[in-house]
């Protein structure tokens, strides 16, 4: 994923849970306001406490990994994360909303990194809002998320033949990564069984079968397109 995002711009990544998703995004916020000037991150989610508990605390955890003449490269606060020395160049949260889709919409920059995680949840409003921040030669777009939802641009960007040229794909299902725990997987199965929709979603990364409040399967209408009835 690392080495995609030095040759692309777009990247979207759909996983299991518990794969090092927010380590990853952690890394590439660091890599890029370490090594562009001006450079400006904005990352967004569904929901607050994803970026707030999970991604910041990482960013902070990683920066305290660093080399002491790196770490004082940038400085580490609650609510963004400044290079030293350089007011042009930042990385700032905002939570999607319907009514306020991003935030920091307006927030441009020479060298601008959008992150959107959690990104099977975000609404078709917040991504066309997200296109307007990305006007520059050296803007990237990176989205990751569990593959919730068989709608909205993030289902579509692995299943659209005119947005997957457009963007770098990785998926990464439990069971490629070590780190992932065997009794997570076990438990899944064991619970939901390893045909069910959440055991493809949290397990596989893949998409559901069908979303929630489906009465016909998607799988079950295209089986029954061509078939012949014997009567």
């Amino acid at each position: 994923a690392l080495d995609l995002l030095v040759e692309h711009d777009l990247l979207a990544i759909r996983s299991g849970h518990g794969v090092g998703k927010t380590t990853f995004l952690a890394w590439v916020i660091i890599w890029f306001l370490s090594t562009r000037t001006p450079a400006k991150v904005g990352c967004t989610a569904p929901r607050g406490e994803q970026i707030e508990q999970n991604l910041w605390p990482e960013i902070a955890r990683w920066m305290r990994n660093m080399p002491d003449d790196l770490r004082e490269i940038l400085n580490w606060t609650r609510k963004r994360v400044d290079v030293v020395g350089d007011h042009e160049s930042f990385a700032v949260s905002s939570t999607t909303r319907p009514e306020n889709p991003i935030a920091f919409q307006g927030l441009h920059s020479a060298n601008f990194l959008l992150i959107v995680d959690e990104a099977s949840g975000v609404s078709e409003a917040t991504f066309e809002a997200a296109e307007s921040l990305l006007t520059t030669a050296n803007a990237k777009w990176v989205m990751t998320g569990n593959p919730n939802l068989r709608t909205g641009r993030f289902y579509r960007i692995f299943h659209d033949d005119r947005l997957m040229e457009e963007w770098q794909r990785i998926h990464v299902p439990c069971a490629s990564v070590p780190g992932v725990s065997k009794q997570f997987i076990d438990r899944i199965a064991s619970t939901h069984g390893v045909d069910s929709n959440q055991y493809r979603v949290r397990v596989l990364g893949e998409f559901p079968f069908d979303d929630e409040d489906t009465i016909i399967p998607s799988e079950t209408v295209m089986s029954a397109i061509g078939r012949d009835i014997v009567i």
